[in-house]
């Protein structure tokens, strides 16, 4: 999938409104953002289009998957109601996504890959 179908993929399962917000909002400045002309985007919406770059690079099939949650400014929880899987992205740094997964502790830690987040994901 390309970024937008993710993107459109992500708005179409997500079911928090304020977040179908956000990712509408990515959604009509990604192309600004891909060309670096995006001098009015904020750190959030950068950080959400990593993330979409990410899924992107990695070719990972987002069918299914929505933006569940932003906790915090970096950390990016996807969730798939039909298989009630979890994976996270955070973004510490513009530019760079990392898959995460919390752990039986309650802790997060970095995974190899989504789905090796996806596998590890303590619910």
């Amino acid at each position: 999938m390309k970024k937008n179908e993710i993107a459109n993929e992500l708005l179409k399962n997500t079911t928090n409104k304020y977040l179908k917000e956000f990712l509408s909002n990515c959604i009509a400045s990604m192309q600004q953002i891909d060309e670096n002309n995006c001098s009015q985007c904020s750190e959030e919406l950068l950080r959400l289009n990593d993330c979409i770059t990410y899924i992107e690079s990695s070719n990972f099939n987002i069918s299914g998957w929505q933006l569940r949650e932003v906790p915090i400014y970096y950390a990016h929880i996807f969730y798939n109601e039909e298989t009630g899987k979890m994976f996270d992205l955070d973004v510490f740094d513009i530019g760079t996504a990392m898959p995460t997964y919390i752990d039986s502790n309650s802790s997060e830690r970095e995974a190899d890959s989504i789905e090796d987040a996806i596998d590890r994901y303590c619910i």
